[in-house]
């Protein structure tokens, strides 16, 4: 457990004790337990901030605040997945992909399909590709 030394209103230090001190020694030397509080929360949508410091009487408690996710937040939620399941189907190292490689593979995939209307050939393999492409951005879609 994890205790806190206060002195007129301030931490003075933090430690962590493997077995419970005992209740008077920690009332005598104003030692407080620290104690976390977190929300439950929805790691799709939602972040955990914090945490805030409060000072109490008989503990110190961490606590995390809840908040939505900002669109730029789920923007990268998607751009990870992507990165993810490109990495899957191609059987890369994630280190050598930029967090753009879905955002590069649409305007790669868009241009050979223009090109592809305009003098129609027949290439399995791009095909195939390209389905696994759509499968992939269909199950991990932009925020609106």
């Amino acid at each position: 457990m994890r205790y806190a030394h206060i002195d007129n209103g301030v931490i003075v230090w933090e430690r962590d004790y493997r077995v419970s001190p005992d209740p008077a020694t920690l009332a005598r030397k104003a030692i407080v337990p620290v104690v976390e509080e977190r929300p439950a929360f929805d790691p799709a949508a939602e972040v955990l901030d914090g945490p805030a410091t409060v000072i109490e009487p008989t503990r110190v408690v961490r606590r995390y605040v809840v908040r939505a996710k900002t669109r730029a937040e789920l923007v990268g939620d998607v751009r990870q997945a992507r990165k993810t399941a490109y990495l899957g189907q191609l059987g890369e190292d994630a280190g050598d992909f930029q967090n753009t490689v879905g955002d590069v593979f649409d305007a790669v995939i868009k241009k050979i399909r223009a090109m592809d209307a305009a003098a129609p050939v027949a290439e399995p393999e791009f095909d195939a590709m390209a389905a696994a492409i759509d499968a992939i951005k269909a199950g991990n879609p932009r925020p609106a």
